[in-house]
């Protein structure tokens, strides 16, 4: 509880809010971040993940194409890790030669992982975010009053970013020129 201040006076919405366990909840997710950088770190330096996308990402060198393959790469860790923080660690690492070698800045990769990662998270049912708002709102994601089928943002997010890659609108280009 904060010192100095008398519990009767605050509302038990407050109080709920303040008795949840602050920074000690937390830890679970901060432990899996952290295995999650060094899983990354270790599969990166030992070059299997290079060994793993390179024939991938030698036949995407466009703008568009690219953008299609690192969002579903995005898609498949999402949905079978449960959490968007696993693309967030290992996209950049796979993605960001291919991106350079496309004329791509880093802050277009850094859009496009946010692209699935952040919008289409709700729509996992046992990912975290998607088990979160289930608990939350207390309806399922998809069937008979789910909030799936008007979470509109979630789905068409990633469209409207593979669109824009074929158009080059709103595309951040590095320095060292573009390909189209």
């Amino acid at each position: 509880m904060i010192p100095g201040v008398n519990p009767e006076n605050l509302a038990d919405s407050v109080l709920t809010l303040l008795n949840r366990g602050g920074i000690i909840s937390m830890v679970g997710i901060v432990v899996i971040i952290y295995c999650g950088y060094a899983y990354t770190a270790i599969i990166s330096k030992a070059g299997f993940l290079e060994t793993a996308i390179t024939p991938l990402t030698q036949r995407v060198r466009t703008r568009g194409p690219l953008m299609i393959t690192t969002l579903f790469t995005g898609l498949l860790l999402l949905v079978f890790s449960g959490t968007s923080y696993t693309g967030a660690i290992m996209l950049p690492e796979m993605f960001m030669k291919a991106f350079q070698r496309s004329g791509m800045a880093a802050k277009t990769l850094s859009r496009s992982i946010e692209d699935v990662g952040t919008m289409v998270a709700p729509l996992v049912p046992w990912g975290t975010s998607g088990a979160f708002y289930i608990s939350t709102l207390g309806v399922p994601i998809f069937g008979s009053g789910g909030y799936g089928p008007w979470a509109v943002m979630t789905y068409i997010t990633p469209i409207i970013a593979i669109i824009l890659a074929f158009l080059g609108i709103g595309v951040k280009y590095s320095s060292l020129g573009h390909n189209k």
